[in-house]
């Protein structure tokens, strides 16, 4: 494994983290697409690669920096991006049905997790928060899913001349 693949689970998360966190002038509607992005890679990186591309400690700093840089609530990005990473790795098993069963399982998650932030933004609030935004959130990062998975495809490992192959029998 060269160096670029070995650092670009967590990087992708980064850049897709600070991405989040700028000023797009995007509607009060939208404002959980661009943070639930991040959860988007997590799966990615969790089914399609290995789960040791993408340690724990990685998925709870960009977290921590994103609730840093929006000035949110300290912990609140972190624990809905650990929540992402449990259940991409309880998910393995089914993603190996193919394609479109991991991007059901993806989308799954994104309910899932839309759901939790829901519910943790409400008892912080300490009133229901307005559903729309998230759920608008996890129809988009569904949506977004095809999109980010062809360009994660682009930082895979290629064979090529000097690389070995090592065949193995599977399990």
């Amino acid at each position: 494994m060269n160096l670029v693949s070995k650092f670009a689970a967590p990087f992708s998360m980064l850049v897709l983290a600070v991405l989040s966190a700028l000023p797009w002038g995007v509607p009060a509607e939208s404002r959980f697409v661009l943070p639930l992005l991040p959860a988007v890679a997590i799966h990615y990186w969790v089914l399609r690669e290995r789960a040791e591309m993408l340690p724990e400690w990685s998925v709870f700093a960009c977290g921590l920096l994103l609730d840093v840089l929006t000035n949110g609530p300290l912990g609140f990005w972190s624990l809905i991006y650990l929540f992402a990473y449990f259940l991409a790795t309880v998910s393995i098993d089914w993603s190996r049905n193919g394609p479109i069963a991991r991007w059901l399982l993806l989308l799954a998650a994104v309910v899932l997790l839309s759901l939790a932030a829901w519910f943790i933004s409400s008892l912080y609030a300490v009133e229901l928060a307005d559903w729309r935004p998230f759920a608008w959130g996890a129809v988009a990062a569904g949506l977004l899913h095809p999109v980010l998975a062809f360009i994660f495809r682009s930082t895979r490992p290629r064979l090529g001349r000097g690389n070995n192959v090592l065949f193995e029998r599977g399990v």
